[in-house]
């Protein structure tokens, strides 16, 4: 497990609504260790909410800003970032540059080539996304059930609630990089939710990329887009 100490939560569940699950999802550039837009609007962002009691108000993004009038669909894509860890500069990679479903998802040198790039699709207007690699066109995922620990995979990009929404997830500015909490943990209770986690803050490549609970203070589970 990665060392940090576990934020208090606090009570987060009042006012929480269902993740709006759209027609089909967007894309959206995200600029490189920007804040990122928030497209919270009708539809409160449960582990937006969440996890702003883990690492402060000030580290969530404005709620404010809306999404753009009209996004290319997946397909249309054209931007796409390495999604590099804060504590080691490394990429979490598709092991073998496979195109298969349930392909685990590793830490490994950055090289920039298409199954270490991400596209960043933000879903309707409720402040999630999901990174959809460039190679194989899937999802960075969690399988269901869901539980600390559990190694991170590329899955389908399915939004319903049949597929558990392991694949979406809710980035949360926290000072120079984002958190990526598991949406799903926290609209399922989990208090701290689950977080995008290096395994023990490994610099090796191939170290498991992993849920663990939330930490204020864990740089493993600080990532930037480049």
């Amino acid at each position: 497990m990665s060392t940090g100490t576990i934020a208090p939560w606090g009570v987060v569940a009042r006012g929480l609504r269902r993740l709006a699950l759209p027609a089909q999802a967007g894309a959206a550039a995200l600029a490189p260790r920007k804040t990122i837009r928030s497209w919270i609007g009708r539809t409160a962002a449960v582990a937006v909410m969440a996890a702003t009691a883990a690492v402060g108000h000030a580290a969530v993004v404005n709620a404010a800003e809306r999404a753009p009038d009209s996004v290319p669909s997946p397909g249309a894509v054209s931007v796409y970032y390495e999604l590099r860890n804060n504590h080691t500069d490394k990429c979490a990679d598709v092991e073998n540059a496979s195109r298969s479903w349930n392909a685990v998802v590793h830490q490994w040198t950055c090289h920039r080539q298409p199954h270490q790039l991400w596209s960043i699709d933000p879903i309707s207007t409720s402040g999630n996304i999901q990174l959809r690699n460039k190679n194989s066109q899937l999802c960075l995922a969690a399988g269901f059930p869901y539980y600390e620990g559990e190694v991170v995979r590329q899955l389908d990009c399915t939004l319903d609630d049949g597929s558990g929404l392991g694949n979406v997830w809710t980035p949360v500015w926290d000072g120079g990089s984002y958190k990526l909490v598991h949406y799903y943990s926290a609209l399922a209770g989990w208090n701290p939710p689950l977080c995008l986690d290096l395994d023990r803050g490994s610099r090796s490549d191939g170290a498991k990329i992993q849920l663990l609970r939330c930490a204020s203070d864990s740089n493993a589970q600080n990532w930037y887009f480049a």
